[in-house]
């Protein structure tokens, strides 16, 4: 769950906005995004060489599983 902050008192100006702890944590849309992207540095390491993109994918799917949090 993503949410901030924002009560101001008796009319006065709205406090800042504060970064509640479940803004830290991945939220089930951002899980395609941080797994397309472990799999490009795997592809980028390799020097993006053809033939393991599926086994990229995969190995960063099973990381981002195990990861705490998950």
């Amino acid at each position: 769950m993503r949410s901030t902050v924002t009560k101001g008192r008796n009319g006065s100006k709205p406090a800042p906005a504060v970064l509640v702890e479940d803004d830290l944590a991945p939220g089930p849309g951002d899980r395609l995004v941080c797994i397309a992207e472990a799999a490009y540095l795997k592809a980028e390491t390799r020097g993006f060489a053809p033939g393991h993109d599926v086994t990229d994918w995969l190995e960063a799917e099973a990381e981002f599983d195990r990861a705490p949090g998950q």
